[in-house]
């Protein structure tokens, strides 16, 4: 089984650092769901086969020393099992996440995708960039992308492979989820 989702909508923000995933008060990211092979909905996405969602930034809020962490209303549909919580962070060395607001960025938060980086092993978090510059085509256009990968090893159940694409600025513009039953 494989879920794919797409970018039909970006959101930019005003600043001359280019950020991983554009964090302002307000962007939204719209996407569709489609599963490619059963259009069925899988048992362990809360994503319908064919469906489409929006992903908010809800709030934003300036921390001392660490920078500007912004809140998601919903960063499990846009980063799959790499949400952390739901207070995310571009910094010096990629997109962070924490659940509380309050922490300084550089003490108990995350790295959840390096930039920039090299193609590296997988962070302590477990995704990895295994691609620099993938070209992604959606509704949106087509977009130059870094691709993240993240295994979640399941004894019980199947193999699962979350593939997130991103273009820098611009933010996720695909997430794939594929199933290897074995």
């Amino acid at each position: 089984m494989s879920l794919l989702i797409g970018c039909s909508g970006t959101s930019t923000e005003p600043t001359a650092v280019v950020q991983l995933v554009p964090l302002t008060l307000g962007a939204a990211f719209s996407y569709h769901s489609t599963d490619t092979l059963s259009g069925q909905l899988a048992p362990f996405d809360r994503l319908a086969a064919d469906s489409d969602f929006t992903v908010h930034v809800v709030q934003d809020t300036m921390i001392a020393p660490g920078g500007k962490w912004a809140k998601l209303d919903a960063p499990d549909r846009l980063l799959g099992p790499a949400a952390v919580g739901s207070y995310y962070a571009n910094a010096l060395d990629g997109l962070r996440g924490t659940i509380d607001s309050t922490l300084d960025y550089t003490q108990l938060s995350r790295l959840i995708f390096p930039y920039p980086a090299p193609r590296q092993d997988p962070t302590s978090y477990g995704t990895s960039l295994s691609a620099l510059d993938t070209v992604i085509t959606v509704p949106a256009g087509t977009y130059h992308c870094l691709r993240y990968d993240f295994v979640e090893p399941d004894p019980q159940g199947p193999f699962i492979i979350w593939t997130v694409f991103i273009s820098p600025g611009t933010g996720v513009v695909e997430r794939m989820m594929n199933v290897d039953a074995f």
